[in-house]
């Protein structure tokens, strides 16, 4: 059920459409899930594939429309609850978003395919070097260096680690978080020079890696077989009668007033600028990207996750009144994809049903519906939830309801708040392999049963995690309960 994130780590190195294409055509789909969970996982492919697309990471972008592509025209017709009329909006939604998937996947490919051309014979070029100078008295800058962006006449993009210094990352999700909601909103447009100019003001210093492999990835050969789009189904298709007008279920959509302000976070002082260059302004050009070090216990990379140092603070304070009556209280998590992390920039409160012991949404159709109209790409990234009589710790109950987050994007988390107890939270993940399976698997019925796997999750807060947290990083509160 995985949005495609973790299984196409491979696309780092440059790639042929074929080869994209093989890799988006491994079976992903399974019926057995409710259909809104898929309807969920396509708007993360889209969303992924929109905020990749604009990085410069054309190969991820044309994965992940492919599949929602294929999600969209073979799998989901096909599934049990297709016809139900309660998801009539989600259809004409995923429907619209088709064909625009069909028109961008025709438009990517010839860049990525030159991309890899160029990369071929690259190597190539590097092979006849080697062999030439087999000797050892060439130099390392008479080699021809395979790490040229073709797509744009420059080197690809360098990782930064995030974990060294972390502030840069922050302070470039604040700026493109209010970019996203000011240029789909009714402010001015925030231009990439104005972010531009406000980041050179950041310190931050990196010395560009610089390990080009010498070899073609083997899991990537040169000479695939032929490849096709999906289908597009009939234009009878897209005027089926259900479909029409759209449902308008759903709570309230929150105030439209923008959590940040118009000039931007502050700048820090001129005395902090680091003396060497920073590459903070090459970020929005695309020439960098923040890399990842976690990784899954089956080897897939993570990527990195930032959470506000003060968000659970706050969530514990919102849910003072229900924690006094000892009932748990339920949160979403959401954020957004950039440069290849994730960061959590909206505390969600759904509507809910709650006891001492358990706490659920009420209405997770309208839930999704409200992230499919937020401006800035928002995506489900985890929950969080209070144990306001029981210590820190993910329940058998807990479980089940973090697999189907973790199913449709890898490094979902769930946080538990203990107030009472010492550790009073913790961030958490289920291990994959063999937690992940063991819950996917487990058929038990009862409420709380227990799972004869015992790592069957794992912490994720800090090293060798992927989650860190950051005090200033932004974000909002969103209450989308009915007003008592």
């Amino acid at each position: 059920m995985s949005s495609g994130n973790a299984d196409a780590g491979v696309l780092d190195k440059p790639a042929s459409v074929q080869q994209v294409v093989q890799l988006a055509s491994q079976p992903f789909f399974e019926n057995q899930y409710p259909i809104l969970r898929w309807f969920r996982t396509g708007d993360v492919m889209l969303k992924q594939a929109n905020t990749y697309e604009h990085e410069g990471n054309l190969k991820m972008a044309y994965f992940l429309l492919y599949r929602h592509a294929t999600l969209v025209l073979e799998h989901l017709p096909k599934h049990p609850q297709a016809k139900n009329p309660k998801y009539e909006s989600a259809w004409i939604e995923a429907r619209k978003a088709l064909k625009h998937d069909l028109a961008k996947l025709e438009n990517l490919k010839p860049a990525i395919n030159q991309e890899y051309e160029r990369y071929v014979a690259s190597l190539r070029t590097r092979a006849l070097a080697r062999e030439a100078h087999r000797d050892g008295e060439n130099r390392d800058d008479d080699h021809p260096r395979d790490d040229l962006d073709e797509s744009t006449g420059s080197y690809r993009r360098s990782k930064i680690d995030m974990l060294q210094d972390p502030d840069l990352a922050v302070e470039y999700a604040n700026l493109e978080v209010q970019r996203r909601l000011r240029t789909q909103g009714s402010s001015p447009i925030a231009s990439e020079d104005d972010i531009n100019m406000r980041l050179r003001e950041i310190r931050m210093q990196i010395d560009r890696a610089s390990t080009p492999s010498t070899q073609p990835d083997n899991d990537l050969p040169l000479h695939t077989t032929s490849y096709s789009y999906p289908e597009v189904p009939g234009q009878h298709s897209f005027q089926d009668p259900r479909l029409q007008p759209p449902m308008t279920i759903g709570p309230r959509l929150p105030p439209k007033d923008l959590p940040y302000t118009s000039s931007g976070p502050p700048l820090p002082s001129k005395e902090k600028i680091g003396s060497r260059q920073t590459i903070a302004s090459t970020i929005s050009s695309n020439a960098h990207q923040f890399a990842s070090t976690a990784l899954l216990e089956s080897g897939l990379r993570l990527r990195t996750m930032f959470l506000p140092l003060t968000l659970r603070q706050r969530f514990v304070s919102i849910a003072g009144h229900n924690t006094r009556l000892e009932l748990e209280t339920l949160g979403i998590l959401t954020g957004a994809l950039i440069q290849d992390a994730l960061f959590i920039t909206k505390l969600v409160i759904p509507e809910q049903i709650s006891t001492s012991d358990t706490c659920e949404m009420v209405d997770e159709l309208a839930l999704f519906e409200w992230t499919t109209t937020q401006p800035e790409d928002l995506m489900v990234l985890g929950w969080i939830h209070t144990h306001p009589t029981q210590t820190c710790f993910l329940s058998s109950r807990d479980l089940h309801t973090h697999f189907p987050f973790q199913a449709t994007l890898a490094e979902s988390v769930a946080i538990v708040c203990a107030p009472s107890y010492r550790p009073d939270y913790g961030v958490y993940r289920l291990t994959d392999p063999p937690g992940l399976p063991a819950i996917k698997a487990c058929r038990q019925t009862a409420t709380f049963h227990p799972h004869e796997q015992t790592n069957i999750y794992t912490d994720a807060l800090g090293r060798p995690g992927h989650v860190v947290e950051h005090a200033d990083l932004h974000f909002e509160v969103v209450d989308l309960r009915p007003k008592k």
